[in-house]
């Protein structure tokens, strides 16, 4: 039989501590080639999308830099970066955003 620990959690059994034991530098790795993997496809996805100044994203959407504040502080469209004090939004959301404001969604 186990004895409780003090947070009332069974200690493993013996068998369990061993295949625990084996396992871990397995599981260990698994995680590590895990976050290998989602860290490429977020690289790829940054190489790929398109991002638009403000003053392009009022353009398109045919709105004024007021406007544009606005909807960003309603959560409207998100500033995906900044850069040397410039926000930039992703294309896709810019888009999103034009639709909505013109009915068209």
């Amino acid at each position: 039989m186990r004895k409780p620990t003090r947070l009332g959690h069974a200690q493993p059994c013996c068998a369990c501590a061993k295949v625990f034991v084996m396992l871990y530098p397995e599981l260990k790795q698994i995680r590590a080639d895990q976050q290998e993997i989602l860290n490429h496809v977020l690289e790829k996805q940054e190489a790929e999308t398109a991002y638009l100044d403000a003053a392009q994203t009022m353009d398109r959407v045919g709105i004024s830099a007021r406007t544009l504040m606005r909807c960003q502080q309603r959560g409207e469209i998100a500033v995906a970066k900044i850069k040397n004090r410039k926000k930039y939004f992703r294309d896709s959301d810019v888009e999103r955003l034009r639709r909505e404001y013109r009915g068209l969604a």
